[in-house]
C-alpha cells in the first residue's frame, strides 16, 4: 500500500512539472508544439519499462539490495535537478535530463 501511495505522489509531481517544461521548451529551446507530446511522454515510457523490469527482477535479490539501488538512482536524479557546473548544464538544459 505504501508503494502505491508513493507512486501516486510521484506521478502527481511529474505531471505538475510537465506544464512548466512545455513553457520552457517554447521560450528557451524554440521547440514547436508538435513535439511537446513526445517529450512530455518520455517519463511515462520509462516508468512503464522500469515497472516491467522491476517486476521481473524483484524476486532475484533481497529487499535491502533493491532499497540501496533505488536510493542510488534517486540520488542521481536529485543531482540532475538543477543547473550544474560540474556536468556543464548551464541555463535550463537540465530540463531535458529531468523531463
Amino acid at each position: 500500500m505504501f508503494a502505491l501511495g508513493a507512486t501516486c505522489i510521484l506521478n502527481f509531481f511529474v505531471i505538475f512539472k510537465q506544464s512548466f517544461l512545455t513553457i520552457e521548451l517554447v521560450r528557451t529551446f524554440h521547440i514547436e508544439e508538435a513535439y511537446h507530446g513526445i517529450i512530455v511522454s518520455v517519463p511515462a515510457l520509462f516508468q512503464i519499462i522500469g515497472a516491467y523490469f522491476v517486476g521481473m527482477l524483484i524476486d532475484k535479490a533481497s529487499k535491502r539490495t533493491w532499497i540501496f539501488i533505488a536510493f542510488i538512482f534517486l540520488s542521481i536524479s536529485d543531482f540532475l535537478m538543477g543547473p550544474s557546473k560540474l556536468l556543464y548544464f548551464n541555463g535550463l538544459t537540465w530540463l531535458f535530463f529531468v523531463g
